[in-house]
């Protein structure tokens, strides 16, 4: 970091040890809390280093996490599968659903908050959206691909306050 600064009228650097630690114990989990310690101390150090070549430094994360309580399995759900044109994409806490039928009904047993096309073309300002996104409520994620993640303690991509609410320090 220090190397790339003089040369450099703007600077990125990702730590990606939280998240990943999140996934895998839990946001709320003691392993998390070490490493959110260590990731401290490490952005302590950066910013002294920018501020001192006379840089304003902005800390923040790109998403928060919650705890999981259930990871769900819906590749094998009939309804679902015979009511989608193609496989779900986006992720397990936000499924993106491209459907000649409505989905809500399909989803509904699994908690969920829906959002049409014409939502979701408002808030992306554009009409490149699938037909559904399918948000599951509380600490629920719906998987569709069978991978490691199924055994994800914490994830993230949901609409909750724990999600999207995230630090910023602007120095």
């Amino acid at each position: 970091m220090r190397q790339s600064l003089p040369e450099k009228r703007f600077a990125f650097f990702y730590l990606p040890y939280v998240d990943t630690v999140s996934h895998h114990y839990g946001p709320s989990s003691p392993e998390t809390a070490e490493t959110v310690r260590e990731v401290s101390k490490i952005a302590k150090k950066a910013m002294e280093i920018g501020k001192s070549n006379g840089f304003t430094v902005v800390l923040t994360s790109d998403h928060g996490q919650i705890d999981v309580e259930k990871n769900v399995d819906i590749s094998r759900d009939q309804e679902i599968l015979d009511n989608i044109e193609v496989p779900p994409f986006g992720d397990s806490r936000n499924l993106m659903i491209i459907s000649r039928h409505d989905v809500s009904e399909t989803f509904k047993k699994y908690e969920t908050y829906i959002f049409g096309k014409e939502t979701l073309s408002k808030y992306a300002g554009g009409n490149r959206v699938p037909d559904y996104a399918v948000v599951p409520k509380g600490r629920t994620t719906l998987n569709y691909w069978i991978d490691d993640s199924m055994d994800y303690k914490g994830n993230h991509g949901g609409i909750s306050k724990d999600e999207m609410e995230i630090p910023l320090c602007v120095t």
